[in-house]
């Protein structure tokens, strides 16, 4: 479980939520539509090259890198170990902010609600998920040209996951008397190396609490 932060790339209007009415978990439906304002979202995770720049201007402590600075040879690898908290300073210093559950799910789905971001198949090596490759590690952002979504994001299905600034609720709709988390909880989107192959799926969503390092 990991990072992404956002806000760069344009997307627009509304999406459906679940793909099917019958869902993987009922805390993810029912079927609606949601309409969102143009947006502008980033086409990747914040990079530890990116991430070292805020550090060294703003005196934030570094995570989990030893001597201040992450490995040699790692610039592109995306962020890791990192809070909501994180993750909003970040954006806030970089004049953007983190994308709302919406936001994130228009740009992962586009305009057909596609179940993985590159279509609704699964397709081999298209993702860095325990799902599509038993064994796996973290990878530059990019690795895997096939997981980019219509509005051309990188690793919504796999590599790293990300934090939204949504808090958990559940959808209009929900019947079901199972409580699944905290309403405290905050909104993690996007599939990880680490994570089993459901989460790799466009319509998956799950709720840490904030202090959570993801």
């Amino acid at each position: 479980m990991f990072v992404k932060l956002l806000i760069k790339k344009c997307c627009r209007t509304f999406r459906r939520t679940s793909w099917s009415t019958k869902t993987y978990c009922s805390s993810e439906g029912s079927k609606q539509k949601v309409y969102l304002k143009g947006f502008f979202i980033d086409k990747t995770e914040v990079t530890n090259k990116q991430d070292k720049l805020f550090i060294d201007a703003t005196g934030f402590p570094p995570h989990h890198w030893k001597n201040g600075t992450y490995p040699e040879g790692e610039n592109d690898y995306p962020v890791v170990i990192v809070s909501l908290e994180d993750s909003m300073n970040y954006a806030k210093w970089v004049q953007k902010r983190l994308l709302t559950e919406s936001e994130w799910k228009k740009a992962a789905r586009g305009t057909d609600g596609r179940i993985f971001p590159w279509n609704n198949f699964l397709e081999p090596n298209s993702a860095n998920t325990i799902w599509l490759i038993r064994f796996s590690r973290i990878k530059p952002v990019c690795s895997y040209p096939r997981d980019v979504s219509v509005y051309a994001c990188y690793g919504m299905a796999g590599n790293v996951c990300e934090w939204t600034i949504s808090k958990f609720d559940y959808y209009p709709g929900y019947i079901s008397k199972k409580k699944f988390f905290n309403k405290d909880f905050y909104i993690v989107r996007g599939g990880s190396y680490k994570l089993p192959k459901s989460f790799c799926l466009t319509y998956r969503r799950y709720a840490l609490p904030k202090i959570t390092k993801l």
